[in-house]
């Protein structure tokens, strides 16, 4: 059974992205819910214009045990079927799964119902059961945004703009240094600015589910710079003020 949840930030028309330089786009980006009722959303899918997805699923396992697992990983460019494997991961970061993603047919109108199956052997998931689409708004983004000084308060991360959307994003916990190009994702909202990240070049070993999200979002104090990569094994995040 499905049923219609509203989500910030959703709504209005889809519409199609052009060529933009890091990444080529799709024309069928938007949000992917499915709702059996209760106070919690046990599964969604967040597809971008530029081809990353982010999938996560939440579900009690015997009535006790919750399990919550998020996964990015990078589709076809093109509007067409999604058949795929990737990674997702537990809310802690540490365990890592593999599982399976299956859309015979993706775009389409808001509200249109869609067929899925989603599977993670290791832990007994296999869902087959129905979405309802919702496009996005696609606000245009403000790129000068990332060309701030955000400074993360614990230093365990640091943020460096090179321009023309590009920037490093240096982890000090794992020692890793990651080059990326930040590219609208079709996501952005009045309030918040969404990036698709597109890896360029690290240090730490990648691989092709190597992506991320980047989202600039404004504040009294000035704006919240936070980004989140998705290396072969690693997941290198970034969170940092830069006061107006």
């Amino acid at each position: 059974m499905f049923i219609a949840t509203t989500l910030a930030g959703c709504g209005g028309g889809s519409s199609s992205g052009g060529n933009e330089s890091g990444n080529t786009t799709r024309s069928d980006f938007g949000l992917y819910v499915t709702d059996n009722g209760t106070d919690t959303t046990p599964f969604s899918v967040t597809l971008t214009k530029n081809g990353t997805m982010i999938v996560a699923h939440n579900e009690n396992v015997d009535g006790s045990i919750p399990i919550a697992l998020t996964g990015f990983t990078v589709v076809s460019s093109k509007t067409e079927a999604i058949d795929h494997e990737f990674y997702v991961y537990d809310t802690s970061r540490t365990q890592k799964f593999t599982g399976n993603i299956s859309i015979p047919h993706t775009g389409g109108n808001l509200g249109e119902v869609l067929p899925f199956q989603f599977s993670v052997s290791e832990l007994d998931i296999n869902i087959s059961d129905l979405f309802v689409y919702y496009p996005t708004e696609d606000i245009p983004n403000d790129h000068s945004l990332l060309n701030k000084n955000y400074i993360q308060y614990d230093g365990y991360a640091s943020y460096e703009y090179l321009g023309d959307r590009r920037f490093t994003i240096r982890h000090h916990l794992t020692g890793c240094e990651v080059t990326s190009i930040a590219s609208n994702s079709g996501l952005s909202n009045p309030e918040q600015s969404h990036y698709d990240i597109k890896v360029l070049s690290s240090n730490c070993e990648t691989d092709a589910h190597s992506t991320g999200l980047l989202s600039v979002t404004q504040n009294p104090f000035g704006y919240i710079l936070s980004a989140s990569i998705q290396i072969k094994d690693k997941l290198i995040g970034f969170g940092g003020l830069a006061i107006d």
